[in-house]
């Protein structure tokens, strides 16, 4: 640093702006202040702030500011919530209820022999998804229309039914505009819908004993001829051809037994499978009311209500601010 020397008047230079030294008091640490690379003071004032909104801080002032058009509108946005709620409770109060109810149908599959409980599972299962179908089947609806006095078309949009679970229980549900027409409807459908089942297995098992029958038709006559014929026959000695023919018939008899015998195991095994022990273990209960729901719509409608009016009441008091600003 070069030196100066004192001049006549007896005042020392002024320093010159390279050689000013900062007071290390009035230094912030590097990193603390807002602007690490700005000493206070320096710069305009501003920039603090500029610094400090990118952090996410909120100012007390603008917030307070909230508080403050929040308080002023108190009632305005309470009588509001008030209103829009009421409003809201007695339209859907107006609305059309709708009641659900429900009954359930358990679909056993006949055991066969050799059978173990895993494989009349499984045939259960798969016998009362198929059966599930069959709900809403025309001779179903139509049967249940005509014992409740209503159209077939009208009951079958209200019916609907499945398994739960994917197992043997098929649940019927019915949607009512009425809360004992529900659960009627569910109990008529689900009752005339077993006795459908029931039909069903005995028109297959007479259908099928009628086929089988056919079937066995010859036989039985083959067998009876071959009875007829061994019986007439005359007593033959040992080693004579009349004793071989006789004992030809009588091989052949026995095969035509065996075949007709085998014929009704499997008739039996078949029937046996048409007819699944069908059962409603649960009846129709209590319906349910399902819609409308006027204190849940209404506390919904009222919460909305102050979250947009405190919306509004805030952007109706900055533009009024802003007018009112320079």
């Amino acid at each position: 640093m070069t030196a100066h020397p004192i001049e006549q008047t007896g005042r020392a230079p002024a320093p010159e702006p390279h050689d000013v030294v900062a007071d290390p008091r009035t230094v912030p640490t590097f990193g603390e202040g807002p602007d690490p690379w700005r000493v206070p003071g320096d710069g305009p004032a501003d920039a603090g702030d500029v610094a400090a909104a990118t952090t996410g801080d909120r100012d007390p002032e603008v917030e307070d500011g909230r508080l403050g058009v929040l308080w002023r509108a108190k009632y305005a946005i309470a009588g509001a919530t008030v209103l829009v709620g009421a409003l809201v409770y007695v339209a859907s109060s107006l609305m059309t209820p709708v009641y659900s109810s429900s009954a359930t149908i358990v679909v056993t599959a006949a055991s066969t022999p050799g059978g173990s409980a895993q494989d009349v599972a499984l045939a259960s299962n798969d016998l009362a998804a198929q059966d599930a179908q069959l709900v809403t089947a025309d001779a179903v609806i139509g049967a249940a229309a005509a014992k409740l006095h209503v159209s077939g078309s009208t009951l079958s949009s209200h019916v609907s039914a499945g398994t739960v679970n994917a197992q043997n229980v098929i649940q019927v549900t019915v949607q009512s505009s009425g809360k004992a027409s529900a659960q009627q409807w569910a109990d008529v459908i689900a009752r005339e819908f077993q006795s459908y089942l029931v039909l069903r297995a005995q028109a297959n098992s007479q259908a099928l004993r009628t086929s089988v029958n056919e079937q066995a038709a010859p036989l039985d006559q083959q067998i009876t001829q071959l009875q007829n014929e061994i019986a007439s026959a005359p007593a033959a000695g040992p080693g004579t051809e009349a004793l071989s023919a006789i004992q030809s018939k009588e091989g052949q008899l026995t095969q035509l037994m065996a075949s007709r015998a085998t014929l009704e195991e499997n008739t039996a095994l078949a029937i046996a499978s048409q007819n699944p022990n069908i059962s409603i273990p649960t009846a129709a209960g209590t319906a349910t009311k399902l819609t409308p729901r006027p204190s849940l719509y209404a506390l919904v409608a009222m919460v909305l209500t102050v979250l947009v009016g405190s919306q509004i009441a805030i952007v109706l008091a900055r533009r009024r601010q802003g007018r009112d600003g320079p």
